[in-house]
């Protein structure tokens, strides 16, 4: 019945993802301003998985920025101010979902995708800041991702299992 991983949140049984997580994912998406998409960037999958060792999918700054560019083209907007309502609604904000810790990197990649006008949250930190318990249930965290990343469009990855040149970006080499 369920196609892929991400169609399936729950236990073994039919459940679907728990109340729980539900919640934590709500009160998430309540912080945000309208509508939004994600990025799902998985670092060390791209550094060990050996699928993307061969496709040499690059995670830098300037890559993930050109990728998502490309996919998402940016609003045509300032950060404070649009020239038309359409502009101004297509300001939605990117959530970025990454298992990288390091605070230069992330820093760099605030600062590069910000810079086209999109308004920009790490998604991990905020769920476990709103979890209550400093977040430290790492699975209830994810499961919460879930659930916010399958309400996104568009929903953007940069993973093990998405690391292909965009077909519709020549600009776009995933190195």
């Amino acid at each position: 019945r369920y196609k892929a991983r991400k169609d399936f949140v729950g236990s073994a049984m039919d459940a679907g993802p728990s109340a729980a997580v539900v919640d934590l994912a709500d009160r998430f998406r309540a912080t945000l301003a309208g509508n939004f998409s994600t990025l799902h960037l998985r670092r060390s999958d791209a550094l060990t998985h050996k699928a993307q060792k061969r496709k040499r999918c690059g995670t830098k700054v300037a890559t993930v920025k050109t990728y998502v560019d490309c996919v998402y083209p940016p609003p045509r907007c300032g950060p404070t101010r649009c020239k038309s309502k359409a502009d101004a609604a297509r300001r939605d904000t990117l959530v970025v979902f990454t298992d990288e810790r390091d605070p230069r990197y992330l820093d760099d990649l605030y600062a590069a995708l910000k810079s086209t006008g999109r308004d920009v949250v790490f998604g991990d930190a905020a769920l476990r800041e709103l979890a209550g318990d400093g977040g430290r249930d790492n699975y209830f965290v994810f499961a919460a991702s879930l659930v916010v990343r399958e309400a996104s469009f568009p929903r953007l990855a940069m993973d093990r299992s998405h690391c292909e040149t965009h077909r519709t970006c020549a600009q776009f080499s995933g190195k």
